[in-house]
């Protein structure tokens, strides 16, 4: 999806000069050279299309859409990777969540029927079985921790349809939200991603995948958002059991705003507590209305969807250290996480995945 804005052959032009050459220039990677060319056949092999029929439009479609030109709907196309070597495809769940039917074609041209295992909503990922394959090398997901602000990093995906395309970039930053889905940390990356490009590894040096590519902001080259190796390792296991991810929550209600501050200045002291639930975790722990939360778990709250990114990959009973101020006083407290009630897109619909022992 290129629109150069300028109209007949000049357009054409425009439009050849772009595909032909890189979309960024890129940092230099040439510390890691000669990694690069040992895992990256490997890596190219275990990145594969990712093809639906008779569905929706889904959320994140305003953002990157799953193929070129489409409005939303119908046939899509992203991309997705083997995971552990017993056919398992991770993706992410808005290419095929509501898909009435999946294929998944690899490097080979062929195309296999694909079976959803499991599609998680909040965190964009979903889990594709292909019942047909036998074991093949997939790819380990890396320590996000050791992850930083200008480490380089490979895409794979199928741009436009351009299938095993790699582009290089950095990463622009980390625990980036957006308003579309804002209860995930995304890594932000200069990495060329384009519609297609949904679902697919984001590398490190070593070519362990830190992220799954999910999202570019349009119109803006050179911004394009990953799901974070963190988030990935905590929700796939869940998918793959076939259990019901049931999430924690506070039961409260957080506000940035006070009499103090203007509502557009940002807050650096934590959120505001304007109510919460009788018998729910922040009621149990003695927070009252007035009450400002610093901290969850060593992590700081700036504003409330700071909360909802932490509890993202929490379960109920756990217990989670708080840090909060009543007036002039600073306390810590221990809440134990309640159940999310009745939210159907936090559990999971599909049956466990279980190994098929011969092939067809």
């Amino acid at each position: 999806m290129l629109k150069t804005g300028f109209p007949g052959r000049f357009s054409r032009v425009l439009l050849w000069a772009a595909l032909s050459g890189p979309f960024l220039p890129g940092p230099p990677v040439a510390a890691h050279a000669s990694q690069t060319l040992d895992w990256l056949p490997v890596a190219r092999r275990a990145v594969v299309a990712i093809e639906t029929l008779d569905r929706p439009a889904g959320p994140l479609e305003g953002i990157l859409p799953v193929m070129p030109g489409e409005p939303g709907g119908g046939t899509g196309r992203g991309a997705g990777f083997r995971w552990l070597r017993e056919g398992l495809v991770v993706t992410s769940a808005h290419v095929v969540q509501d898909a009435l039917r999946v294929r998944v074609g690899t490097g080979d041209g062929a195309w296999w029927p694909g079976r959803l295992v499991g599609v998680d909503r909040p965190s964009d990922l979903a889990l594709v079985a292909v019942d047909a394959w036998g074991s093949a090398e997939g790819l380990a997901l890396a320590d996000e921790d050791r992850l930083g602000v200008g480490d380089p990093v490979l895409a794979i995906g199928h741009p436009l349809g351009l299938e095993g395309t790699v582009t290089r970039g950095i990463v622009s930053a980390l625990d980036r939200g957006l308003p579309i889905a804002d209860r995930i940390d995304f890594i932000q990356t200069d990495a060329c991603l384009q519609p297609g490009s949904s679902g697919g590894p984001l590398l490190d040096a070593d070519g362990r995948v830190v992220g799954v590519n999910a999202a570019v902001a349009r119109h803006l080259p050179g911004i394009g958002f990953a799901v974070p190796a963190r988030i990935v390792r905590w929700v796939l296991p869940r998918l793959r059991a076939g259990k019901g991810i049931v999430r924690g929550q506070l039961s409260a209600t957080w506000t940035e705003q006070t009499e103090e501050r203007p509502w557009h200045q940002p807050s650096h002291d934590g959120v505001l507590l304007v109510a919460a639930a009788p018998g729910g975790a922040v009621a149990r722990a003695g927070l009252r209305p007035g009450d400002r939360l610093l901290s969850l778990g060593g992590r700081a709250i700036l504003n409330p969807a700071d909360v909802g990114r932490f509890l993202l990959c929490t379960v109920p009973g756990q217990t989670v250290d708080a840090e909060f101020t009543r007036g002039a006083s600073r306390e810590r407290v221990i809440l134990t996480l309640d159940a999310v009630p009745g939210d159907d897109e936090l559990r999971g619909q599909f049956p466990a995945y279980r190994r098929p022992t011969a092939r067809p």
